[in-house]
């Protein structure tokens, strides 16, 4: 986990090697290597009642002293978790044969027990000085950084590159350290927020093969504090931001006419006259926003664009974005498509994008168009992200709820929802739909212009009204929501056959 010589908690293992406990003979080791944390010196049976966990107990020397008292011992550390029995002289077989049941480690030793018990002490308080020394280091390390994702790279280099992973609903939203996670071992997770089902965890994984887990719990433990004050202070430094303001007045039905007679507003929204934008809008597909899910979508934006706040709205989040051109907006569908939907499609959030402009007084629009651009990207399926300025007229054809379109197609065309080879026809007709023509479908596909065709009517016989003007609509949704079951199953609740 850590490189060799770095400070950690005393365990069995390092004691029994090199520290207080290296004069003792093993009369049974167990296989686990727990960490030393207290001493208990116990003469009576009654003193093993109060023994902690990860205490390493040694049974001091005397006329009371027995199999009896060991085996009792024995029982107690078993209960208790205790890391280790350490008695003196010779034991019985009754007694080995209890510890190798237990699998309690057992060590018996010639000198004195109150001496060995008070160098083992010194053992564990040296130990623990280093590690408490490392994790104030690390404290003041991780406190130094101003976002969660700075929070976790110094975290990780300070525990010697020791993997750290943030999830939220089970998705990795943030990560440091070595992506390898063969031969290591998950501690945590700990909980960074927990919002009803909206739950933050940190987790580390340290390697198998060290055996030694305190230090990275500890400074979880220590660190997560911190990240949660991370977590929740990102709603709140967006709200400084200018257009962070614009966006909460974008909700007002009184904008419009703010925005375009306002200088002052103008100016705070740091909008330069003659410069473009485009308003970027992310939506969950079901359900209203929770603070929780805003900040995981803040800490996947700011990794993924890097630029522009993103404003809660009622029903999503927008951010504002210059764009000089249109190869400019392209490449920043390109950029959303590849670095942030796919993350986003996991916590079922779609992301749809504005055309761009250069008049500050049409952000509502822009707001508008992004919104109704992002309710597209469900139906669209290509990366969940939609472009306004591709669908204009065309978005009318996906503003259906998905699920409702397919319930009716179930109900309405069974045999064609049924048939074995639903997910070749939905692409067919899909893209044809998409491409207008035969030839430009059938070279879209890479299929011959007649196998195609032989598809299309395959449609038609099981019930599929293709080239019905009266319900041309209908199967365009009916197709768009399939399409997208077909490849996002998950979304979808059901495998499509």
């Amino acid at each position: 986990m850590r490189p060799h010589g770095e400070p950690a908690r005393l365990d069995v293992a390092a004691a029994i090697e090199h520290g207080a406990l290296r004069g003792t003979v093993a009369l049974h080791r167990s296989a686990d290597n727990p960490t030393i944390d207290s001493i208990a010196l116990i003469s009576r049976s009654e003193q093993a009642r109060r023994v902690t966990p990860r205490a390493a107990v040694v049974v001091a020397a005397g006329p009371e002293t027995s199999g009896w008292l060991v085996s009792s011992v024995l029982r107690y550390a078993w209960e208790r978790r205790a890391s280790l029995v350490v008695a003196t002289g010779g034991q019985a077989e009754s007694v080995l044969a209890l510890a190798r049941r237990l699998d309690i480690t057992l060590l018996t030793s010639h000198g004195d027990p109150t001496t060995l018990a008070l160098d083992l002490a010194a053992d564990i308080g040296a130990a623990n000085a280093a590690v408490e020394a490392r994790l104030v280091a690390l404290l003041r390390a991780v406190q130094r950084a101003t976002d969660l994702d700075a929070m976790l790279e110094i975290a990780s280099a300070e525990l010697g590159g020791l993997p750290l992973e943030l999830r939220f609903r089970g998705a990795v939203v943030a990560g440091a350290g070595d992506a390898d996670r063969a031969g290591r071992v998950e501690l945590g997770p700990f909980a960074i927020s927990d919002v009803g089902a909206d739950t933050l965890a940190v987790s580390a994984f340290p390697s198998r093969a060290s055996g030694r887990t305190g230090l990275a719990e500890a400074a979880l433990e220590l660190v997560a504090p911190v990240l949660r004050g991370a977590w929740f202070e990102a709603e709140s430094a967006d709200r400084l931001d200018g257009f962070a303001a614009a966006a909460a007045a974008v909700d007002d039905p009184g904008f419009e006419t703010i925005g375009s007679t306002d200088p002052a507003f103008v100016e705070r929204l740091g909008w330069p006259a003659g410069e473009s934008h485009v308003v970027v809008f992310l939506t969950p597909a079901r359900g209203a926003p929770s603070r929780a899910l805003g900040n995981v979508v803040r800490l996947l934006w700011r990794r993924a664009v890097g630029a522009g706040a993103l404003a809660a709205t009622r029903d999503g989040w927008l951010a504002v974005l210059p764009a000089e051109d249109d190869d400019t907006v392209g490449d920043l569908v390109a950029r959303l498509r590849e670095h942030l939907a796919p993350a986003l499609g996991e916590l079922g959030i779609g992301v749809g994008i504005s055309s761009a402009d250069d008049a500050p007084g049409r952000l509502s629009s822009l707001v508008v168009e992004a919104r109704l651009a992002a309710r597209c990207a469900w139906g669209i399926g290509d990366g969940e992200v939609g472009s306004f300025a591709d669908l204009e007229l065309g978005a009318a054809g996906y503003l259906f709820d998905p699920g409702d379109a397919r319930a009716i197609a179930g109900l309405v065309l069974p045999e064609f929802c049924t048939a074995p080879d639903l997910a070749v026809l939905v692409e067919s007709v899909a893209v044809f739909l998409d491409e207008g023509s035969m030839s430009a479908a059938a070279s879209a596909l890479s299929i011959h212009r007649n196998t195609l065709t032989a598809r299309l009517d395959r449609a038609r016989s099981l019930g599929l009204p293709l080239g019905e003007p009266g319900t041309a609509l209908a199967v365009a949704v009916i197709v768009r929501a399939l399409r997208h079951a077909a490849t996002h199953p998950t979304d979808a609740g059901e495998e499509i056959p």
